[in-house]
């Protein structure tokens, strides 16, 4: 336990450190840790860190008595940051996508190399060492969206050590991080749609834009549909695959097909319509008719993808990263507004709001998990306040022609 706990602050040149001081085990503990702060700034901030430092070592005390009571070893608490974020990593193999548990490491091997060059421990992780991780990460030129991503994976590894009272609190929480700037998708117009299908009838595209635009698919779950997804006898297209190319440890690029999707919610069922119906059907007759000529012609052809519906010529499995290439060089070249692959999904969410759907039946058909995403695609564009208009006018007694 600590006892006769001092945190005062200090000018070290030309900044504010602060000087700990307190004894444990009989012995007398003095280190400084610098707040980053000039002195030409204000002490207000000075002052906050210095309440910040103590109320940690407080806590800190709290959580040794409370330990004592559950009878958790010091060894546990006083692990590596390191060793515990892989630890927990291990714990989440079973129950996560391959290609999400490949981005955790990614995330986990990022944080592990800062906190083992800091030699910081579990339960000495506090909001300023996370503070100075996030700083880094901007120095190193990071994306904002990158950063978020970064500390919305170590919240939960950090919450589920706080739950099992490896922790005194959550690091993460009260740390301010970088906005990220919010990409406005600009959906196409029902004209602008129709223009686009015709454009591209023919191409290898015409089917992958067509299941964007009328089931508001992902690119990751068009890439990923199967045969085995078509029910040629119900008259049913299934949304049960995933595909996406990810990099692994060794920073080579692969393809990951799965059937864990984004959500519970992404697995959803549609009417086969009768055009993406014969788009398919044409589609199974080309792919046997490729087979046919490579065997005849004794050339190779890649038999590992014959189960899914999107490969090349050569029967390999097409990534997302070729399809939204494709896609925005398509674009590049036509008169159409610029938008990404991504944003034909944003279009149908918008396109079934205007025609009178409501919020909870678009979340349905897109497989969101939550009402609140679903408020982030369906975009009011002008026309659809028409109607608010016609009625604030007729209440106000306002002509709008005046």
């Amino acid at each position: 336990m600590k006892t006769n706990i001092v945190v005062s602050a200090v000018r070290v040149n030309g900044y504010w450190y602060l000087r700990v001081k307190y004894d444990e085990n009989n012995c007398r503990v003095r280190y400084q840790q610098s707040t980053g702060l000039k002195i030409d700034q204000s002490y207000r901030k000075v002052e906050q860190a210095r309440r910040r430092v103590l109320a940690e070592l407080y806590e800190i005390n709290r959580m040794d008595e409370q330990c004592e009571k559950w009878d958790i070893s010091p060894e546990l608490r006083y692990q590596p940051v390191s060793e515990w974020l892989k630890r927990w990593l291990d714990d989440c193999r079973e129950s996560i996508a391959e290609s999400t548990l490949v981005r955790y490491t990614a995330v986990v091997r990022h944080t592990c190399q800062f906190f083992d060059e800091k030699g910081l421990a579990l339960c000495r992780v506090s909001p300023m060492a996370m503070e100075e991780y996030r700083d880094a990460m901007l120095a190193y030129g990071y994306s904002a969206r990158t950063i978020q991503m970064h500390f919305k994976l170590l919240q939960t590894a950090f919450t589920s050590a706080c739950s099992c009272g490896l922790n005194r609190s959550n690091p993460i929480c009260g740390v301010q991080l970088p906005r990220v700037e919010r990409n406005i998708p600009r959906p196409y117009s029902a004209a602008e749609q129709q223009k686009l299908l015709e454009e591209l009838k023919g191409t290898d595209l015409h089917l992958p834009v067509l299941l964007a635009l009328l089931y508001g698919m992902r690119i990751g779950e068009i890439c990923g549909l199967c045969w085995e997804d078509i029910d040629w006898e119900k008259k049913l297209l299934h949304v049960r695959h995933n595909a996406k190319r990810v990099h692994d440890e060794s920073g080579r690029c692969r393809m990951i097909c799965s059937d864990k999707l984004k959500t519970q919610s992404s697995f959803r069922s549609f009417p086969l319509h009768p055009e993406v119906e014969q788009l398919l059907r044409q589609r199974l007759e080309r792919r046997k008719a490729q087979i046919e000529e490579n065997r005849a012609k004794k050339r190779r052809y890649r038999t590992a993808d014959a189960d899914y519906v999107f490969v090349d010529v050569n029967g390999k499995l097409l990534s997302p990263e070729y399809v939204s290439d494709h896609f925005r060089w398509r674009i590049a070249h036509s008169d159409l507004p610029k938008i990404r692959f991504h944003d034909l999904r944003h279009t149908c969410a918008t396109l079934l709001l205007h025609e009178g759907c409501s919020l909870r039946e678009i979340q349905s058909y897109l497989g969101h998990a939550s009402y609140l995403t679903t408020t982030r695609y369906a975009h009011i564009d002008a026309r659809s306040k028409e109607h608010a208009l016609e009625i604030m006018s007729a209440v106000l007694n306002v002509d709008k022609g005046n």
